[in-house]
């Protein structure tokens, strides 16, 4: 039985969490130099989640449309390693990829879904 942790939420709809869904934080650096010794310097703005690729080894029909249908800024929720309950903007940054279409108990289900995303929140 699946519970609410199988699942993100993209835009208020529920999809497969992809097996390798791990959002990873990185720094966000303004002002960087490299000074005449090659050392860089930096100034540390804020963090935010790498941009990442969601990828299934299948989704059901219905699942698919809700990344076909992500246009513009949207919204993901999901757990973040941390445990804690995130709400973060995304935007979609390549077409959904699908591979094979098959029929399961008159579902349509697509194999291989693949779709890059780029989150554009910054945090202190």
């Amino acid at each position: 039985m699946r519970t609410e942790l199988d699942y993100i939420t993209i835009n208020g709809e529920q999809v497969f969490r992809p097996p390798t869904f791990s959002p990873r934080k990185e720094d966000i650096y303004k002002g960087d130099y490299r000074t005449c010794t090659g050392k860089i310097i930096a100034d540390r703005v804020g963090w935010k989640f790498s941009d990442m690729e969601l990828s299934w080894k299948a989704l059901p029909q219905n699942m698919v449309d809700i990344l076909v249908n992500m246009t513009g800024i949207n919204t993901l929720l999901f757990d973040d390693l941390d445990g804690e309950l995130r709400t973060e903007q995304i935007v979609r940054t390549s077409m959904v990829a699908m591979r094979h279409r098959h029929t399961q108990g008159g579902v349509p289900i697509w194999m291989d879904v693949k779709v890059s995303i780029q989150f554009i929140e910054a945090h202190n």
